[in-house]
């Protein structure tokens, strides 16, 4: 997404979705969360990046259960995170 996002942008990727309606839009790759340094690192930018994206494209929060527990599981890392 990010090399999109670098060559084409947010506005004319929410462009291109809007146009091509889809029911369901994920957005998912929140990996080695746990880890320290620069492993850290590199997930923390990975999941800063995807709140962008998410918040860029406006997309909505999900609604299931599942997602409901990953969702409070996720804001224990961020809040740990700093962001």
């Amino acid at each position: 997404m990010a090399a999109t996002r670098d060559k084409i942008g947010y506005a004319e990727m929410r462009r291109i979705l809007e146009a091509n309606p889809m029911k369901h839009l994920e957005i998912e790759a929140v990996v080695d969360w746990y880890k320290t340094g620069e492993e850290r690192a590199k997930a923390d930018l990975l999941r800063a990046q995807i709140f962008e994206a998410v918040n860029e494209l406006g997309m909505r929060r999900p609604t299931s259960m599942a997602a409901q527990v990953w969702e409070k599981i996720f804001s224990v890392v961020v809040r740990e995170s700093g962001f």
